[in-house]
Parts: structure tokens; sequence; C-alpha cells
């Protein structure tokens, strides 16, 4: 199973396309800020996000749950893709519901063998044992 949440206007063939908006062309009507979302245990190959994760406004709350439910879905050896603007870009200084940046170093906060590789003096987060 491949999952596109919060698809919005951007429909991908061959995944199953999930939106809140009712206006929208999704194969599915969720809400993504209600968890646990109606999917079960590892059954996603691949998941992606696109320019969901940094305009939610209780950016810290919704991101930690986003993130314990992608390792809930997917399996094992599935693939989550999160693309969001980068900070410095105009697209994300110039939208003003854009909240909080989405950086690709924040992937390893949450992957354990890659949070206890982090030296002392380091940022030091226990986001991997949730």
């Amino acid at each position: 199973m491949k999952l596109n949440l919060g698809c919005g206007h951007n429909h991908i063939r061959n995944f199953l396309n999930l939106a809140k908006e009712a206006e929208l062309k999704q194969d599915q009507q969720v809400d993504l800020e209600v968890f646990s979302w109606p999917s079960k245990y590892n059954v996603a190959d691949e998941v992606l996000m696109t320019h969901v994760l940094n305009k939610k406004v209780l950016i810290h709350r919704f991101f930690l749950s986003v993130m314990k439910e992608l390792f809930r879905v997917c399996k094992s050896e599935g693939v989550f893709t999160i693309a969001d603007s980068h900070p410095c870009s105009d697209t994300y200084l110039a939208d003003p519901t854009f909240f909080c940046p989405v950086l690709p170093k924040m992937r390893s906060l949450f992957f354990r063998n890659l949070s206890s590789e982090w030296k002392m003096g380091a940022f030091n987060t226990t986001l991997a044992f949730y």
C-alpha cells in the first residue's frame, strides 16, 4: 500500500490519496490531526507527505504524533518521504501558513541507532524512544 497523506490537489496515481478537505478529489477523507489514523499496523510500503508538517499551528504536538503514526503504519522496510519548503526559501518566507521548518537532520532524532551515535555536547533528545 502507498499513502499520499494530506494530498491537497496533488492526486498521485497508484497511491491512496488522503485529505481532510471535502472539496478535494482525495480517495478517502481523513483528518490527519485526529490520532490514531484509520489504518492497520505495518501496512504501508511507502508514505508521502508534502507541505503538511510545517503548516500546523500546534506543530510540536502534531509533529510528534505524526512521527508515531508513520512508524506505526509503515512496514519495517517501508519508506516515508516528508517534503516541505526550506525555511530560507521565498516560498516558506512568503507563505503565512508556514509555522515551523522541517529539516532533513530532524530524521536522525527519531531513529534509535542514529540518536545514540550523537556525541556529548550535541543536541540531546529522547524522541527516538517514544
